[in-house]
């Protein structure tokens, strides 16, 4: 995979500020569900949960790249299985995997002997998505999900047609 051409779906991590970015995103969601008027120890599991299981769909379910025709190169690799071309122990993933582990930590620390129910489920949630992001997780679908009839990003090279009746994309 390293020498794919540039990955703009994962190469923004490399980006300065990219972190910065990610960590206002998860403030400003923060902020809105304070703002929705949940009571502080179910906001912060609310958004473990909502994080976990937005990084798990987006990071670890869909294959390949929008805006790359690589074929074959990349449709058969998720997002994380993507970032820096699949090598392990990077800056990157690094912080990718510590985010739900100070989330949930965070979490802990305001729901301990309030929300126990939330805390549960924000302990299960952060346990699947930072298990995912282990190495040895790396290229493996579990129960076949994945294999085949996931998502996966089309390829501009995937022949198509138009339809001269309804003047659609077939």
């Amino acid at each position: 995979m390293s020498d794919s051409p540039v990955n703009v779906n994962t190469s923004w991590l490399d980006d300065r500020g990219s972190w910065a970015a990610y960590i206002l995103i998860i403030a400003g969601a923060r902020y809105f569900l304070q703002i929705a008027g949940l009571p502080i120890a179910e906001a912060w599991c609310t958004l473990t949960i909502v994080h976990g299981i937005f990084t798990l769909l987006a990071f670890h379910f869909a294959k390949g790249s929008p805006t790359i025709d690589a074929g074959d190169d990349l449709s058969k690799y998720t997002w994380w299985e993507q970032i820096d071309h699949g090598e392990y122990n990077t800056a990157n993933r690094k912080f990718l995997t510590l985010v739900p582990l100070v989330l949930l930590i965070i979490s802990y620390h305001f729901a301990m002997g309030v929300a126990f129910g939330w805390l549960l489920a924000a302990g299960v949630v952060s346990a699947v998505v930072i298990i995912a992001k282990l190495p040895f997780m790396h290229g493996q679908r579990l129960f076949g999900m994945n294999r085949s009839t996931s998502f996966t990003f089309p390829s501009s090279s995937t022949p198509r047609s138009v339809d001269s009746a309804s003047k659609k994309l077939i």
